[in-house]
């Protein structure tokens, strides 16, 4: 199982069981040299999620980065997202993305988040 048929997999799955299930074949195909012990430890979309959160953290620390390959991380990555899609019951995702492409993206001066009230608390 290579990286863009598991992608297209993940892409195309209309329910976590899919993406845990091409997260699996992934990892246990010994063609893609990864350990396949993690493939035991995806239980659920949680455990994705938190793999997919040490694998990043992981590959930004340079004294780590080494140790993790960057088609897992990617994979990983976007199992998460996929998920966080299919699970979203309130359409938030879709409203989300929606709204992003209707605004355009703007900069925000600090000193007028800072003189909103939004700056450091002087408690």
């Amino acid at each position: 199982m290579d990286r863009g048929r598991t992608l297209t997999r993940i892409e195309q799955a209309t329910h976590e069981s899919e993406i845990l299930e091409a997260l699996r074949d992934f990892v246990s195909d010994p063609a893609n040299e990864h350990d396949a012990r993690l493939a035991e430890q995806l239980a659920g979309p949680t455990e994705v999620a938190t793999i997919a959160y040490e694998l990043t953290r992981l590959r930004l620390k340079p004294e780590t980065q080494e140790m993790v390959p960057e088609d897992l991380e990617a994979i990983f990555a976007r199992a998460s997202m996929r998920i966080a899609q299919i699970l979203d019951r309130t359409g938030g995702w879709q409203a989300y993305r929606i709204r992003a492409a209707a605004t355009p993206a703007r900069a925000i001066d600090a000193r007028d988040w800072v003189k909103n009230g939004n700056g450091p608390r002087k408690d």
